[in-house]
């Protein structure tokens, strides 16, 4: 027992360390304009390194800690300043009254949609394509600001926290019928409803 707990111990200050590099070398500021935050890279010496470049190294190094220390890797999500505020911020849009699990779980399709090949490859652009989500069309996203509780659902998505079933889309309960028509019902859980892609869903029926 106190080798698990030693071990989890140092998983998690490989963490916060990954998060502290990020923080200290990471030109995205919350106070930079969406473009600018997006597209940002830092220097490096004479070598200019993609903020994606970066993010697979801190990933490549947690996963040789993980090798070393004789434990399974864990699926960690390394982001930046201004990718934290927006995860943040779309669960205080999408899911205020819902409960932690209600919150990370809107968060996990933003980035199960990231990994999809039919939607935008960042967090930014996922949000904000056209007619996507709600908050973004009404307003709402302009009107609220993501308080503790967003953010510490974010260390738990950053810890490798995912009971989404790879689910890319939610819906509140409505009479609209869209959603249980042209997709593949997943789960619900407080008052979202989860789905896939048709295709999806069934791969994930049969590989259970």
């Amino acid at each position: 027992m106190k080798k698990e707990i030693i071990l989890m111990a140092l998983l998690m200050i490989g963490v916060i360390w990954a998060t502290y590099v990020l923080s200290v070398h990471s030109e995205v500021w919350m106070s930079e304009s969406p473009e600018s935050a997006s597209t940002s890279y830092r220097e490096e010496g004479q070598i200019i390194v993609p903020k994606e470049q970066k993010r697979k190294d801190l990933l490549d190094m947690l996963a040789e800690q993980a090798k070393q220390e004789n434990v399974e890797p864990r699926a960690y999500q390394i982001l930046d300043e201004y990718e934290q505020y927006l995860l943040a911020k779309i669960a205080m849009a999408e899911a205020e009254d819902e409960d932690l699990k209600g919150k990370a779980l809107v968060m996990n399709v933003i980035l199960n949609r990231v990994k999809d090949d039919e939607f935008p490859n960042d967090i930014e652009s996922v949000i904000f394509e056209k007619k996507q989500f709600a908050p973004i069309r009404n307003g709402r996203w302009d009107r609220v600001e993501p308080n503790d509780e967003c953010y510490e659902v974010v260390n738990m998505i950053m810890d490798g926290w995912d009971e989404s079933q790879g689910a890319l889309y939610f819906e509140s309960e409505s009479e609209s019928t869209w959603h249980r028509d042209n997709l593949q019902f997943l789960f619900q859980h407080g008052n979202h409803l989860f789905y896939t892609d048709k295709e999806a869903g069934i791969y994930s029926i049969q590989s259970n």
